[in-house]
């Protein structure tokens, strides 16, 4: 079955030229309103505003059917966070499905409007994006605190662990854009609810992948699927996410994280960045863990990877989880050691094991192979938590090449 993105989108493009029904644009961005095939359709296009809500909820309250499905195109920047709010609430009330599609664009406050959908669709060809909150373009208390709301507003909407990580570590001067694979898992639009008559009344799942309309990625900022800020001429891909729950004294909290790669454009150095953090239920990061590979140059080859995932303990059964991470990073050309670092928090209190890995060729390690260093923390803890560090360590310090 095809879903009929192609003529609705004509008809977006029509209410965005002003071929509409209604529509309205003081300040901020223009709202309109149009008919197809018995749809509401409904588009939001620039830079929101504060006095968008009365505009847009005007404009509900002359148009919108309870029955009739109905779907709102949004191409914005972002702008007021409240005032996008507030727009997504009227949406989630009025059952309106958002749509983000091809050549299309939503970042910061857009996407507050566009998870608040009955159903929402990122097209592949579309660009998505999320940061930290921010009062007039600065970070202070009250604007750190938005962001904490924000990750428990993305959480309650079913938002991926790693985008809301991504928006809590992206400052407001950049944009984390949604790689195609985050596009894909914030959309669950089902295509029977805007089918035409004439169409099979089967139920397919869309998602950019299978959508007619998904094309090859022109814009600079698109290519990035990461981090961008403007002037940035880096492209990034997410290499691997991590998520766990924990329950103990602390509560019911999450460890969510991620490992990503960014490479210049002349693909000369390469960065790794390895992020994981701990969340309580009121998104209050409980501890932070980063760690990098920087300016990796070719023909050096950059690594960070887990070696072994990330899990936890309670060895000295005080109720506490120990939350266990090893991992191995280097920038070689060569079969030399890597760094090799056990990072454990029990409750706030870090713990850390760092040295060298084991290679095959002793030759290459320069009396380095092997070695390792307790921190005072470490070397502090209870016997059962040390004596597990040392085997953790022992698993994971051989290399085979």
């Amino acid at each position: 079955m095809k879903f009929p993105f192609n003529r609705i989108i004509t008809t977006t493009k029509f209410l965005i030229a002003g071929l509409i029904l209604f529509s309205t644009r003081v300040i901020g961005a223009e709202i309109s309103y149009s008919e197809y095939n018995n749809l509401d359709l409904y588009s939001l296009e620039g830079e929101i505003e504060f006095n968008d809500i009365s505009n847009f909820e005007n404009i509900l309250n002359r148009t919108r059917s309870p029955n009739k499905k109905s779907l709102i195109f949004l191409n914005s920047p972002g702008g007021n966070l409240h005032a996008a709010y507030y727009i997504g609430a009227l949406i989630f009330k009025s059952n309106i499905a958002t749509v983000v599609p091809n050549d299309f664009v939503c970042l910061s406050a857009c996407f507050t409007i566009l998870i608040s959908g009955s159903s929402r669709f990122a097209d592949l060809g579309s660009t998505v994006g999320v940061h930290r909150a921010s009062l007039n373009f600065r970070e202070n208390l009250s604007s750190k605190g938005t962001s904490v709301d924000m990750n428990e507003f993305y959480r309650s909407m079913n938002v991926p662990a790693n985008i809301r990580l991504a928006m809590l570590d992206t400052p407001p001067s950049e944009i984390y854009v949604l790689t195609n694979e985050d596009k894909i898992n914030i959309s669950n639009m089902n295509v029977a609810e805007f089918k035409e008559p004439s169409e099979s009344s089967q139920t397919k799942q869309i998602h950019p992948s299978n959508n007619p309309l998904s094309t090859t990625i022109t814009n600079p900022l698109r290519s990035t699927n990461s981090k961008s800020s403007q002037g940035s001429q880096a492209s990034s891909k997410i290499t691997s996410n991590i998520f766990l729950q924990v329950n103990d004294i602390y509560g019911q909290d999450e460890i969510i994280g991620n490992i990503s790669l960014e490479r210049d454009s002349n693909k000369k150095f390469t960065n790794l960045k390895m992020v994981i953090s701990r969340f309580n239920s009121t998104g209050d990061a409980l501890w932070t863990v980063k760690d990098f590979v920087r300016n990796c140059q070719s023909p050096s080859v950059p690594n960070l990877e887990l070696v072994t995932p990330v899990h936890t303990t309670d060895l000295n059964q005080n109720g506490i989880n120990e939350v266990w991470m090893m991992y191995k990073e280097s920038c070689r050309d060569r079969q030399t050691p890597a760094d090799l670092k056990i990072i454990m928090y029990e409750g706030k209190i870090k713990h850390a094991v760092r040295g060298k890995t084991e290679v095959p060729n002793k030759y290459m390690c320069n009396n380095e192979c092997g070695y390792f260093k307790f921190d005072s923390q470490m070397n502090s803890a209870h016997q059962a938590i040390k004596n597990y560090a040392l085997k953790l360590w022992k698993s994971g310090v051989n290399e085979r090449f």
